[in-house]
């Protein structure tokens, strides 16, 4: 009998190992698997208002310099904005320097008036996707200044930002 209990215990404890070595494989399985997560960054404008001339420097984090991006910029504005759009001009900077300049277009409010975009109370904000299905390295960082003719400072402007996530 003495062979059958040492036996028994040999074949409890190579089940116990394979358990221990599978639960091992699953959890480093699960931290290798990727996070979808998305970054966002807002910068605050001067509270006296956004010079023309003075632009904002964003710079996106991605979680996976493997995967495809999508790049969104988000305006915040209040009730004071004087305006019924936003005029930007955006320059994608990629890794190797080259500049990709956009002009984008916000409608702040609608023709009679009524303020656009999400949010509530005097708060609201606006979005525009600037790149999509980009790498990395194709936006390192993004320069924004506003473009309105004849409007030298912006008020009514709280916050510029970016959003990143990746690309479904």
């Amino acid at each position: 009998m003495p062979q059958n209990k040492a036996q028994n215990i040999k074949n409890s404890c190579g089940s116990w190992a394979a358990a221990v070595l599978l639960v091992a494989i699953m959890v480093c399985l699960g931290a290798c698997s990727p996070e979808h997560t998305s970054y966002s960054d807002f910068s605050d404008l001067p509270d006296e208002g956004w010079d023309a001339g003075t632009p904002i420097y964003l710079t996106p984090q991605y979680g996976d310099s493997t995967m495809h991006y999508d790049v969104t910029l988000a305006v915040r504005n209040t009730n004071l904005y004087k305006f019924d759009n936003l005029i930007l001009t955006v320059d994608l900077i990629s890794a190797s320097g080259t500049v990709t300049r956009n002009r984008v277009v916000y409608t702040i409010t609608d023709a009679y008036g009524n303020f656009q975009g999400s949010g509530f109370g005097a708060y609201y904000q606006s979005r525009a996707l600037i790149a999509h299905g980009v790498s990395p390295a194709q936006v390192k960082r993004i320069a924004v200044w506003p473009r309105m003719k004849g409007v030298k400072l912006i008020t009514g402007l709280t916050n510029i930002g970016i959003i990143v996530s990746p690309t479904k």
